[in-house]
């Protein structure tokens, strides 16, 4: 066995290390002195640390391009939409309240543009809708069953194609952006091809221009970017 295959196969069960190496955090003579016993052994001959590193290097920036490949993929052809004029609402679940929502849900005309979400749970609900039904939803709901209010908030869309959620790292990628721009995601759902982030009124153009970005980089250069460039 070479030595480079050795590297490979030991580094290649380590997959904690995945985060550290994508931002060059790893002391790459440390890990080699690290598996140093393990590469020797697998070879059947004295390695030096300078070979195992050099084999290191090598190894995960293939490792890491075969794995983030199909993600990278899915990422540039991802489109953006932004609607602003919305609310954010988050509830203790309540008799009656269910039926309640699902009433008022009713009452939104979607051809006209006008949007309503309700993510329920047995212990939370959220909802996400057009300022038009805040007073409303408000109307049927006591003071102390709201964990959480937000108007003036933003909905920013990312459409993907079909499958994408079966890859990983694609929802990373997106909330990296946010996080290392300071924008604050004060809800997010998802479905077979499409996520929503709730963020700020005030973050909303900042959040929209960096996943853009970061799209067409990808787009561009067939390769993801750190979201701090």
């Amino acid at each position: 066995m070479s030595v480079s295959d050795a590297v490979e196969e030991v580094i290649g069960e380590m997959q904690f290390l995945g985060l550290p190496f994508k931002y060059d955090l790893i002391n790459l003579s440390s890990l080699a002195r690290f598996i140093h016993a393990d590469v020797e052994r697998m070879v059947g001959k004295p390695i030096s640390i300078d070979a195992i590193i050099m084999a290191i290097r090598r190894a995960y920036k293939e490792m890491a391009w075969k794995e983030q490949k199909k993600m990278f993929d899915y990422a540039s052809k991802c489109k953006l939409i932004l609607r602003a004029g919305f609310f954010i609402v988050h509830l203790k679940p309540a008799p009656g309240i269910y039926n309640a929502l699902l009433d008022l849900e009713k009452t939104v005309n979607w051809a006209i543009g006008e949007k309503m979400y309700l993510l329920l749970r047995s212990d939370e609900i959220t909802v996400v809708g057009n300022s038009k039904f805040f007073e409303p939803l408000l109307a049927l709901v006591q003071k102390e069953e709201i964990l959480s209010r937000q108007e003036e908030v933003t909905v920013l869309t990312v459409f993907y194609e079909p499958g994408a959620l079966e890859v990983p790292g694609l929802m990373s990628f997106f909330t990296e952006q946010l996080a290392a721009h300071g924008i604050t995601i004060l809800g997010c759902f998802s479905t077979y091809h499409i996520a929503s982030f709730v963020v700020h009124d005030a973050d909303a153009a900042k959040a929209y221009d960096k996943l853009d970005k970061a799209i067409r980089r990808v787009q561009q250069r067939g390769l993801e970017t750190s979201p701090n460039l």
